[in-house]
């Protein structure tokens, strides 16, 4: 057999195979309903809660609760609330700041308590603002009424950075627009160490 009967045979069967790649190539790119090196429309981002909700439920109240205070968004706060909503702090908060803000807690109202939201969420004050709830307790429930129980931990930078952590309970009320709101708070001393939530919002209207 001549020598150069290899090499023919060689590059025969390189051309043939470089032949059944582009076939492949081209079957593969057919198939596929966009080139895939193509421009495509930004997706829907993946992580929940970018957005608030409507209140249809106590959880997406809770939802839109955190959302507002992480994005520093009192006006969405302030939504979250019925319009004769009240605020009782733990009895030893109380105690501690009516020491030397007498009728902190007085008359606290939603006017009172967006008004305090929108002091401590204020960008130019807070320039970070994190809110999570854990261990929830749903204590009672009806059609239109809902008593839930959580732990909270907050965290704010002001001048630095600061965490509160403490329990609530929510009283959530169900109104004739079909949408839940909270109706009442009420803060407890969870963990001795750290100050909570309700501390900071007495001492904060006291301080305005």
């Amino acid at each position: 057999m001549p020598k150069s009967q290899p090499h023919i045979f060689s590059s025969n069967a390189r051309w043939a195979f470089a032949l059944i790649l582009w076939v492949g190539v081209a079957s593969l790119l057919a198939s596929c309903g966009d080139f895939p090196f193509q421009t495509r429309e930004a997706e829907p981002p993946a992580t929940a809660g970018s957005n608030p909700v409507v209140p249809l439920t106590p959880g997406d109240v809770l939802s839109n609760l955190v959302l507002s205070v992480n994005t520093r968004d009192a006006v969405l706060y302030g939504e979250n609330f019925t319009n004769n909503f009240t605020f009782k702090p733990d009895p030893s908060d109380s105690v501690e700041v009516e020491k030397n803000f007498p009728g902190a807690y007085a008359n606290w109202t939603l006017f009172v308590e967006e008004g305090v939201a929108d002091f401590l969420l204020d960008p130019i004050r807070c320039s970070y603002a994190n809110l999570r709830f854990e261990d929830e307790l749903i204590v009672d429930f009806t059609d239109s009424t809902y008593l839930l129980q959580e732990n909270y931990f907050l965290i704010l930078k002001h001048a630095s950075f600061v965490e509160y952590r403490g329990q609530v309970r929510f009283f959530m009320r169900k109104l004739p627009d079909g949408y839940w709101y909270i109706e009442r708070w009420v803060d407890y001393i969870a963990v001795d160490q750290y100050p909570t939530w309700g501390r900071l919002k007495g001492e904060t209207r006291a301080r305005m």
